[in-house]
């Protein structure tokens, strides 16, 4: 089987360890621009907050910004969030991510990583959180929002029909849609937003808190 993995908030704690680094460089670059807060710390608390039950960043800080009547900075703000960070940074894995990989493999399923974001960025993620990239037969860093493309060509170029393919990714539009629009299995990862906004309205095959949970899916997939 081939079970093709996001990166952020699937297999490393982006939203808990790297997430409020950035807010706050979206805040302190905002203030700086002349936007007015009372409280920098109560004000950065809130984007967080904010954050966790947006539908990305993008929103968080519109809503933001809507709150001080001060939408202008909201260009500001998004350019600073997507702007590289190169100061150091500590990033986590999530429970079991590492165990739950290398069982996989060991089994003999094919593993691969399609991650959305700056490459040079996510490789420094990836070395920071421990998470060792030869266990992947194949990793994709891309820029574009839909992984449709790499979904499909993962699959031709292992050989497999898209109903042998599993994608776990935490987000439903990006990691998730494209992978049903294909016929593939779909496993929703809940963490991050993904807590903030459970599964009413996710059509994902099966959902988790822990991706011990992925082991038995994968066992019953392949015995269909």
């Amino acid at each position: 089987m081939l079970i093709i993995f996001d990166l952020d908030d699937t297999l490393i704690d982006t939203s808990g360890c790297f997430t409020p680094i950035k807010l706050r460089c979206v805040l302190k670059s905002m203030i700086f621009n002349g936007l007015i807060v009372k409280s920098e710390e109560e004000a950065l608390k809130y984007l967080v907050e904010l954050n966790k039950i947006s539908i990305n960043a993008d929103e968080a800080i519109r809503t933001f910004l809507e709150r001080f009547d001060a939408v202008e900075y909201l260009d500001i703000g998004i350019k600073e969030y997507y702007k590289d960070y190169n100061s150091d940074f500590d990033i986590d894995v999530l429970d079991n991510a590492l165990e739950v990989l290398q069982q996989l493999k060991e089994k003999k399923h094919l593993l691969a990583l399609v991650s959305y974001g700056n490459e040079e960025l996510q490789m420094r993620k990836i070395k920071k959180s421990g998470l060792n990239l030869d266990i992947f037969n194949k990793v994709f860093i891309t820029d574009k929002h839909n992984k449709e493309f790499f979904y499909e060509s993962l699959a031709r170029f292992f050989n497999f029909n898209f109903d042998g393919v599993v994608v776990c990714g935490d987000k439903f539009k990006t990691d998730i849609l494209p992978a049903k629009k294909l016929g593939m299995k779909t496993i929703k990862m809940q963490w991050g937003r993904s807590l903030a906004n459970p599964a009413k309205e996710d059509g994902a095959d099966y959902s988790i808190k822990n991706l011990k949970e992925i082991l038995n899916i994968v066992d019953v997939l392949n015995k269909k």
